[in-house]
């Protein structure tokens, strides 16, 4: 007599493709083995604007070769929108790329250079987003200063900078911000790495001495070390924390370079002004 075969048999990864023995006109028993061909799935790349990749074609189960991580101009590549499998699975894939985009804003101040912000936070807590890392650079007024950071700043300035004579301070705001696409904006207080600032002194506040930069974080006053480039004009230092910091320097005698133009144009002003009177001068004299 005819067996009757099973119908719609499924197998992981494979396509039935039949029995490996007839079973009709079957007259004792027999094994009838089911046959299958391993099956093939695609891997797309959906690189969001990057360098585009080819897509890949890998059986079932075999080992993923993927290729180099897409470029993209002004952003570092931040993962894909899923764990990578190492094996392929039984379903097609459509991997779409994430990107990390830096950006440095400031106000009122001219950044020279910001470097170490894209290690600066752990990439376990930016993988596989769409996110911008912002540094955001402000000077501020005196008056924009909580009481409470004035007055750290006043007692830290009288007992631990006794040399100086004159000290002046320009304040900042330093910020760093997460911001993910299509979600709010998160505001850090803290870095898990140091980030690497240069700031340009500001021109009306050149020409003096011993200059450095304090950090007032939490209601905690610190010298930073910093160094100062007089040539260029800049002070580096480093940091991870966020929150009120000051250019500080000592102004020392009040014969400041802008006095000292001062009085020689004045001078220059008098010693002409004497030349070009001195025959009228004499001459009064001389009637008299």
């Amino acid at each position: 007599d005819n067996a009757t075969a099973p119908d719609n048999l499924t197998r992981t990864g494979y396509t039935f493709t039949g029995w490996d023995t007839s079973y009709s006109s079957i007259t004792s028993s027999t094994i009838i083995t089911a046959t299958y061909t391993i099956n093939t799935y695609t891997i797309t790349f959906n690189t969001e604007g990057g360098t585009l990749l080819e897509e890949l074609v890998v059986t079932y189960e075999s080992e993923i070769l993927y290729p180099n991580n897409p470029l993209k101009e002004g952003y570092r590549f931040n993962g894909w929108c899923q764990e990578l499998p190492i094996t392929m699975p039984p379903e097609d894939l459509l991997l779409t790329a994430r990107w990390l985009k830096i950006q440095t804003l400031s106000h009122e101040i001219n950044v020279r250079d910001v470097s170490g912000i894209d290690q600066a936070i752990n990439e376990e807590r930016l993988i596989g987003r769409n996110v911008e890392v912002m540094i955001n650079i402000t000077k501020k007024t005196e008056e924009d200063i909580e009481e409470a950071e004035r007055v750290a700043k006043t007692t830290f300035i009288s007992q631990e900078l006794t040399d100086r004579r004159r000290p002046r301070l320009v304040y900042l705001d330093i910020s760093l911000f997460i911001v993910e696409e299509g979600t709010t904006t998160e505001k850090l207080s803290n870095a898990d790495n140091l980030i690497h600032i240069t700031l340009e002194i500001p021109e009306e506040y050149r020409g003096f001495s011993q200059y450095g930069v304090i950090r007032i974080h939490n209601g905690v006053v610190e010298m930073l070390e910093t160094e100062h480039d007089e040539e260029n004009h800049t002070l580096t230092f480093a940091t991870d924390c966020f929150s009120t910091y000051s250019i500080i320097y000592d102004r020392g005698s009040l014969m400041t370079p802008f006095v000292w133009v001062t009085m020689v144009i004045g001078m220059i002003g008098i010693t002409t002004v004497i030349y070009v009177l001195r025959k009228p001068i004499i001459n009064s004299f001389k009637s008299t």
